[in-house]
């Protein structure tokens, strides 16, 4: 039996099987290629979401380190700032000592009811209770409240420059004045190198407006309710002449209390009443060694509890409170200018302004404390210099101006008028040749 077999026919069944066969593999590498061109998408599309994820944490993380408070730094590399700093703080200490406080304890020994040493010795106890107890707000207030410490997130080692520039021209302000046997005021001194470096590094946005204008304004108002008060009480109490009857009536009583605020040359004290202040004025003594322990005490010892917390926690925010050894610290050095050079700014304070008896004394004292003391709890720091040399000066003004060495007060008004900008002077250089010699490239 023969087979034909019919080659066309054959071969369109081939084809007819083949082409469906082709189809369909085309289809199978067709969806493959898709596959996997999608597959190489996605591949990309998720190297560029990561990279993005990653430049984004980059950003993160560049930003966090540069607003953070906290900015891990190489110690050793400004350990020197720190010793310079202590250092400093130890010179404007005893300025401070052998200037402010002397002139507290000047009216004292110049009505002749302490002796010198004996007020060295006053000073010294009451200085450091003052301190210890009541000193550490105004201590916050100067080392962040006059500052917008916020500036220097990421920068902490510029906010160490400026306190040493801080110490240093106070200190040397303070050198040229007591040599100079004028009484300054250190607050004043400090408030504006704090204004200076400040204003040098971050302009007007570094500086706390608001606090500048309480500090000024608040002092004002105590300084003229403080006046008015005392001038009542010593011109009312303790003259001779404002003895009345309790019969005259009170137009007259009145008319003798307005000529009683008026100084008068002819105005007679009474010799009695003004021993009897005599042991009050010591306990004012001590009570403005306390004041100034509280006041002066914690406003130059501010610099050196930043570096402290700046250099020991890494953190611009300062956060810790005032160590107890650091305040100790600037009592130790108050105390060693008062006890080698404060005889300088007492004999100033004491006899060349004008004549000072216990009573005169005791108002003064007594006004000048209490305005501190009342500053010092509100976290003000204010002058107890110009406190104490206005007192002076308006107790001496009782007696129609003779009382008054008004060639010395201008003398005083002069060193009063240039602390600010003489302190302040060299705030910029030194920060400027100090700065490159701090080397923050060694990060852990």
């Amino acid at each position: 039996m023969t087979i034909h077999w019919d080659v066309n026919r054959l071969g369109g069944a081939v084809r007819v099987i083949a082409v469906p066969i082709r189809d369909t593999l085309s289809a199978d590498m067709n969806s493959q290629q898709s596959t996997m061109v999608k597959a190489l998408m996605s591949c990309e599309a998720a190297d560029q979401n990561r990279e993005r994820l990653n430049m984004d944490l980059l950003t993160s993380s560049i930003t966090s380190i540069a607003t953070s408070p906290v900015v891990p730094f190489d110690r050793s590399s400004v350990l020197w700032v720190l010793i310079v700093g202590i250092v400093m703080a130890f010179l404007l200490g005893a300025g401070l000592g052998a200037n402010d406080v002397s002139n507290t304890f000047g009216t004292s020994v110049g009505s002749g009811v302490v002796t010198i040493v004996q007020a060295y010795i006053l000073a010294s106890i009451f200085i450091t209770l003052g301190s210890v107890l009541v000193g550490w707000s105004v201590t916050d207030t100067m080392r962040k409240g006059v500052v917008d410490v916020t500036e220097y997130y990421g920068q902490p080692h510029e906010l160490m420059l400026g306190q040493v520039a801080i110490l240093g021209g106070t200190a040397i302000w303070l050198a040229i004045t007591t040599g100079l046997r004028m009484p300054v005021s250190t607050t004043h001194a400090m408030v504006g190198s704090t204004l200076g470096f400040t204003l040098v590094l971050r302009g007007t946005e570094g500086v706390n407006w608001d606090e500048i204008y309480r500090i000024t304004s608040t002092a004002v108002d105590i300084e003229s309710v403080r006046t008015s008060s005392f001038k009542t009480v010593q011109l009312y109490a303790l003259s001779e002449s404002s003895k009345c009857d309790s019969d005259q009536d009170l137009f007259t009583k009145a008319r003798r209390f307005v000529k009683n605020l008026l100084p008068n040359v002819d105005r007679v004290d009474d010799e009695k009443t003004i021993q009897l202040f005599s042991w009050i004025q010591i306990f004012t003594a001590c009570f403005a060694g306390f004041a100034i322990g509280a006041n002066d005490v914690s406003t130059a010892i501010a610099p050196v509890a930043a570096l402290v917390a700046i250099y020991k926690d890494q953190n611009a925010r300062q956060e810790a409170e005032v160590p107890i050894y650091v305040l100790l610290f600037g009592v130790l050095a108050i105390c060693f200018g008062l006890w080698t050079l404060g005889y300088r700014i007492i004999g100033t304070v004491g006899s060349r302004v004008s004549h000072i008896n216990p009573a005169s004394g005791f108002t003064i004292e007594f006004g000048a404390a209490m305005t501190t003391l009342i500053a010092s709890k509100l976290g003000l720091p204010i002058s107890t210099t110009q406190c104490l040399i206005g007192s002076v000066v308006v107790v001496g003004s009782l007696r129609g101006g003779e009382g008054v060495r008004w060639v010395v007060f201008r003398n005083i008004v002069i060193t009063w008028i240039s602390t600010l900008p003489a302190s302040g002077a060299n705030i910029e250089k030194g920060h400027s040749a100090a700065e490159p010699a701090i080397s923050w490239d060694n990060q852990p």
